[in-house]
């Protein structure tokens, strides 16, 4: 079996079309929490994970103390959602991480906080950093450490296609889908990469 990453994406607008059959995924807790959200779009984008995850993971939806979600030790998965999308990123095998970023004009002075030296003197603008900066969040995602990683200390285009942090060497990948930046990172070497509308 080729090592295939495969990335299914749901639009906001499909999620609000069918929120009551998308609902029927959610447990008991999962209503709860979506209950919370006090925007709509912030709900939505919570039920299409969930839609996502339960329909297309097999088994029983687990987090770890740092809250990383998983179902066991495969298939690996990660989610993400800004502007209309939800992404879901599925591993056949190691691990997956995913961000999706940059429905932005602007990303202000997170430069000297959230760069290498090296990426400072790569970023000339929004679209160069929300690809550098969805890199490193995918990163976070994969370790399961989120902000608890230093992201000066990730350095995500020095040694293309890897991304380095405390000497390990991931694989990465960063498209862009309209406005927006999705950037895949796995700790194995993948084949191939089949993106799948959801509607």
């Amino acid at each position: 079996m080729a090592n295939r990453i495969t990335i299914y994406m749901l639009d906001l607008k499909t999620i609000e079309a069918k929120e009551s059959d998308f609902d029927l995924c959610l447990t008991e807790p999962d209503r709860i929490r979506k209950s919370r959200y006090v925007r709509q779009e912030d709900a939505l984008r919570f039920l299409g994970g969930r839609y996502l995850i339960h329909t297309y993971v097999p088994g029983k939806l687990c987090f770890t103390e740092r809250q990383k979600p998983y179902v066991g030790a495969q298939p690996d998965f990660s989610l993400s959602h800004a502007g209309d999308k939800v992404v879901l990123g599925i591993a056949t095998k190691g691990r997956i991480g995913i961000d999706i970023e940059g429905d932005r004009s602007s990303y202000g002075d997170w430069t000297n906080r959230l760069l290498t030296d090296y990426e400072k003197t790569s970023v000339k603008d929004p679209e160069s950093f929300f690809r550098v900066w969805t890199r490193k969040e995918a990163l976070m995602k994969l370790t399961g450490f989120g902000l608890g990683l230093d992201a000066t200390k990730i350095e995500t285009i020095k040694e293309e296609p890897f991304i380095v942090c405390d000497g390990q060497r991931y694989y990465a990948k960063s498209l862009q889908i309209g406005n927006l930046w999705l950037s895949i990172c796995a700790d194995f070497e993948w084949d191939d990469i089949r993106f799948i509308n959801v509607d």
